[in-house]
């Protein structure tokens, strides 16, 4: 699957406001699960902050990449958030977070592949920098989408 067919509208957030990090991996469990992508807001926080306590999610160059892989979640998906202002996140640079790429996976025989594959080329994407010039500039989940095509 092409991963940007993994974006939706219900799940694109622009200057999207957020205190920390565990304010925004809270408030971002809720809109999954009001945007009909997940069933428990709890479980789905508890697993991503369990995500974040094992190893950072902060890949540096102002990047997060949270990800799950429960049975809480109802089809596979890829949240983009811009926040307001940048999110102190512990990444691996030391450098506040300014785009979260917050992939979500049902359990199941197919999901683990389909996880790393996302997880694998969002990773590759950053270390491109016209890939992290024209994250800066989108506006829109069209625009995303082009980054990834």
């Amino acid at each position: 699957m092409k991963i940007s067919k993994l974006f939706y509208d219900e799940l694109f957030f622009n200057n999207y406001e957020a205190k920390n990090k565990k304010d925004v991996l809270k408030k971002l469990s809720s809109e999954i699960v009001k945007a009909n992508y997940g069933s428990d807001d709890k479980a789905i926080l508890k697993a991503y902050l369990k995500r974040e306590k094992e190893f950072s999610t902060g890949i540096g160059h102002g990047i997060a990449i949270p990800h799950v892989r429960i049975s809480e979640i109802s089809k596979p998906a890829i949240m983009f958030v811009k926040p307001s202002s940048p999110i102190k996140w512990g990444s691996l640079d030391g450098n506040d977070v300014k785009y979260i790429f917050m992939i979500m996976m049902p359990s199941g025989e197919n999901a683990g592949s389909e996880h790393l594959s996302a997880l694998a080329e969002l990773s590759r994407s950053f270390m491109k920098k016209e890939f992290q010039d024209g994250v800066s500039k989108v506006e829109n989940l069209e625009e995303l989408k082009k980054l990834f095509d």
